[in-house]
């Protein structure tokens, strides 16, 4: 964390700073932090680089794809499921504009938003989710494949509880 604040300490004083650095400075130590339990200073960052970002980069670009994830991920893991599934969307609908159908990134997408909503305690609309995860995973990576086990797993966690709630309700 401190290699993190010297080099955006640096940054920062540069005659003529450059704003996509600063905006990867402060991702990387979002990261950290939320690796390190520290969420609310995780999304502090994390918002900084995104605002950065919105200001320097157009609506579509990949790169705020990827910022809405990150958000996604800290708050997911602080259990603030509302605004994960907020950044979850958002990510998708840019990711949708920004990469082909197939792209896994969107496939990613669709996982967090299935994520997000399982956590919301609406199943059967994170099973759909997870289901075009899955769908359009596979044009990436085969089944089986790291990447696509998280996916897999996921589908299949989200079936099971289905299945429970059918059972048992």
């Amino acid at each position: 964390m401190e290699q993190y604040r010297h080099a955006l300490a640096i940054e920062l004083k540069a005659p003529y700073p450059n704003q996509q650095k600063i905006a990867t400075r402060y991702m990387n130590m979002g990261d950290l932090l939320r690796q390190l339990g520290r969420f609310d200073e995780a999304r502090k960052s994390v918002k900084t680089a995104l605002k950065i970002e919105l200001d320097i980069l157009p609506p579509t670009h990949p790169d705020l794809a990827k910022t809405h994830g990150h958000l996604f991920d800290i708050c997911h893991s602080m259990s603030d499921y509302p605004t994960a599934l907020e950044h979850a969307k958002e990510s998708f609908r840019i990711a949708q504009k920004s990469h082909a159908a197939n792209h896994f990134r969107i496939a990613t997408a669709h996982n967090n938003v299935a994520a997000a909503l399982d956590k919301l305690e609406r199943h059967k609309e994170a099973l759909k989710e997870a289901e075009k995860a899955v769908e359009i995973g596979r044009h990436t990576y085969p089944l089986g494949h790291p990447e696509m086990r998280v996916l897999e797993n996921s589908l299949n966690a989200l079936r099971w509880k289905i299945s429970q709630l059918v059972d048992n309700g």
